[in-house]
């Protein structure tokens, strides 16, 4: 366990080393969020009702606030990694060393995100101890699922990782994932804006679950009852991915020549 949190904090270190680049890249994913308000304002002014769907502007601007926080902490930069590995044959060196591939990935995605993720779980904590969640089980329940979706996350990107064994080049389908994130998560706009059928097929996809739904229980919209089955969910998708990049990267080695290791 040691190794990995001295892997974490070396990553937060490197972080830190890249002041400037960090800066740009907080600026960067900034940007957004102001080009966000300014459209829906506009669209509210443009409308008679105070309403688009069952949201005011208050919790409409809220929501926008949220979704491109949750875009800080969820990205796919590191679904290239394992790619790069595999084509510099560095993986070979990984193969030999007395770490798990897995948790050695897991410790430096948590690395490269931790400030961002003490910013965020600062940030709901804050929010449970003023009050604002309905009582202390929900707020114990909106932990736990953000924890589970950060889990499932890195999940996904390993799994999709795995495609750096049979393509040269994996940020083609970086590029893809990330348009579907966008898509599905509610980045754009709230996904129960859309048609009640077609939400009810979209809101249990990971990517629904780490961006709309994660937003909307942090705003505390859902009960205990849905809580518990999105907790259920979001595990029940980490075992599918778990499994699906287990098998995957088995596959992969057989596959796999290490060059200049």
């Amino acid at each position: 366990m040691k190794k990995y949190i001295i892997i974490v904090l070396n990553q937060a270190t490197v972080n830190l080393q890249y002041k400037f680049n960090t800066a740009i890249t907080l600026i960067s994913r900034t940007i957004p969020i102001f080009m966000s308000y300014f459209l829906w304002t506009s669209i509210y002014k443009s409308m008679d009702g105070s309403k688009v769907g069952n949201y005011t502007k208050s919790q409409m601007v809220t929501y926008i606030i949220l979704i491109s926080l949750v875009d800080f902490l969820f990205n796919f930069s590191h679904m290239r990694e394992l790619g790069k590995q595999i084509q510099e044959g560095t993986l070979t060196t990984l193969l030999l060393r007395p770490v798990s591939i897995l948790n050695q990935r897991l410790a430096t995605f948590i690395g490269k995100k931790f400030f961002m993720i003490i910013i965020y779980v600062t940030g709901i904590l804050t929010y449970g101890f003023l009050g604002y969640f309905k009582d202390k089980l929900y707020f114990v329940e909106v932990l736990v699922f953000m924890i589970l979706c950060f889990m499932m996350f890195f999940y996904l990107l390993s799994f999709l990782s795995t495609v750096g064994f049979w393509l040269i080049e994996v940020w083609p389908i970086q590029v893809i994932m990330i348009g579907v994130y966008s898509l599905f998560s509610g980045a754009f706009f709230p996904l129960d804006l859309l048609p009640e059928r077609i939400y009810n097929i979209f809101k249990y996809n990971p990517f629904s679950l780490i961006g709309f739904i994660s937003v909307r229980t942090i705003q505390g919209m859902y009960s205990h009852r849905e809580m518990a089955v999105y907790i259920l969910v979001t595990v029940l998708w980490m075992v599918i991915l778990r499994i699906g990049y287990e098998k995957a990267f088995r596959k992969g080695l057989k596959r796999y020549e290490g060059v200049g290791a």
